[in-house]
């Protein structure tokens, strides 16, 4: 809903899954995707510490793929 955006949910989510796929899952590494044009799904994303790694096809969308990398 439109009376949510810009709270910072998106990015206490994300932090949220990042700190899980780390610490329980134990991965290595995490990515991600959004549609190229999603600007705000993509701001989230940098917030949170994902790094931009290529652009592609994905279904016949433009998607954007992001990483990180956990911390040593």
């Amino acid at each position: 809903m439109k009376k949510h955006w810009g709270k910072g949910f998106a990015t206490e989510a994300a932090k949220a899954s990042i700190d899980y796929g780390f610490n329980t899952l134990n991965a290595k590494e995490l990515f991600a995707m959004t549609d190229v044009q999603n600007l705000a799904s993509k701001k989230v994303l940098q917030k949170s510490g994902f790094t931009f790694v290529e652009t592609f096809d994905f279904n016949g969308e433009a998607t954007d793929w992001f990483k990180i990398s956990k911390p040593i």
